[in-house]
């Protein structure tokens, strides 16, 4: 079963109509058309690195794909989180009812320029592949998928020194 922006939305308790998308080959970027922090060069740098994210992780470094990715996009929620995100830059989670993961992000880190844009969604796209895995669900096996999903943006963008 893929999943619509607004069901994601919805679940995860964040604002905005989501009403406008772009796909790439893996994913489905949404946003609500208010978002002001948005604009065509910020879109086509998080959908490129979301590819690039896909290509150095399973295709190059051998991770497996994320779950249903087969057969679904995997959903990328653009959100201005400011007020109800609790500070992060984003998350990622997979639908219980087919294990399709979905990314969302808050679009008020994406200010602090290029080289955090690209890392954050290299780092919250291994958490979708992590998903995958079906491994380190204890409360105590957390470290394990924030400090993997880290090093993956170093393997993503060298670059960027994440």
């Amino acid at each position: 079963m893929c999943l619509e922006p607004a069901a994601i939305a919805r679940q995860e308790q964040v604002t905005g109509s989501y009403s406008k998308t772009r796909s790439t080959e893996h994913f489905l970027l949404a946003w609500d058309p208010a978002n002001a922090v948005l604009d065509e060069a910020t879109l086509t740098l998080a959908a490129e690195a979301l590819e690039r994210s896909w290509t150095v992780q399973v295709e190059e470094a051998g991770w497996r794909a994320p779950d249903q990715t087969d057969t679904c996009f995997i959903t990328v929620v653009l959100a201005d989180i400011a007020d109800s995100g609790g500070g992060t830059g984003g998350w990622t989670n997979v639908n219980e009812e087919g294990g399709v993961p979905f990314i969302v992000i808050n679009t008020d880190w994406f200010v602090d320029g290029d080289d955090w844009t690209t890392t954050l969604l290299a780092h919250e796209f291994n958490h979708a592949s992590q998903f995958g895995y079906n491994r380190f669900w204890d409360a105590s096996d957390w470290w394990y998928w924030e400090s993997t999903a880290e090093w993956s943006t170093e393997l993503v963008y060298p670059e960027a020194n994440a």
